[in-house]
């Protein structure tokens, strides 16, 4: 290992002491693994998080990469964590993902039944395009404002008729949701936007003056 990866190992089993004692949660994680991806630019650094059911604490693998070479996988534990034996634990009801009076769906059930959506290109797609949403953002986040998330939210409640706050109250709670949930949820959705000019910037003007030949018919 040369001083360059050594150092950069350094770098990161700081950073994972620092988030591991703080109990930082994955979104600020990873707005701070930013600064460490800056100090190493040559290398691939990403953070994979698991919440463990166990406690709901969360557990951060940070792994680093090398092109044609490798990965170093890092990790901490805290003295008194979830021990090895029990991380990956589940609890028995959560296989459940609806109850309906004394009837439960189990998840794999739901699957089963609902099988074919896999045939439709558009859910094919959707999934793929959001998970590599997600791995852009990682890679280079985008921030808003307080206001931007205000008028994001005034947005949704519109769209949905939430003119009240009894009327956002019922509709958290028949979808199961926390209003921090809510929150992350308008602030990813208004992010795809945002996301899409930052990478088209630029490029529709060259697009659309370059010379294109077209077939006639």
């Amino acid at each position: 290992m040369n001083d360059s990866m050594r150092q950069t190992v350094s770098d990161v089993l700081d950073y994972l002491v620092a988030v591991q004692h703080e109990g930082v949660q994955p979104c600020d994680a990873r707005a701070r693994l930013q600064h460490v991806r800056g100090r190493h630019p040559d290398l691939e650094i990403d953070l994979l998080a698991e919440e463990q059911v166990f406690d709901a604490s969360v557990h951060y693998d940070v792994l680093i990469r090398r092109r044609a070479e490798g990965t170093v996988s890092l990790s901490y534990c805290l003295e008194r964590a979830v021990p090895w034996p029990l991380r990956g634990v589940h609890r028995w009801s959560e296989g459940d993902l609806v109850r309906v009076n004394d009837n439960v769906l189990q998840v794999d059930v739901a699957m089963a039944c609902l099988d074919f959506i896999w045939d439709e290109a558009s859910m094919i797609d959707r999934l793929v395009n959001m998970c590599l949403i997600q791995e852009e953002l990682e890679l280079h986040p985008i921030h808003f404002t307080d206001a931007e998330l205000q008028e994001a939210m005034n947005h949704f409640r519109s769209a949905k008729k939430l003119f009240k706050a009894e009327d956002t109250l019922r509709w958290l709670e028949r979808h199961g949701m926390s209003y921090e949930k809510l929150e992350r949820y308008v602030a990813e959705t208004a992010i795809v936007p945002k996301l899409r000019d930052r990478i088209t910037a630029g490029h529709v003007e060259e697009l659309y003056s370059a010379e294109i030949d077209l077939p006639l018919y």
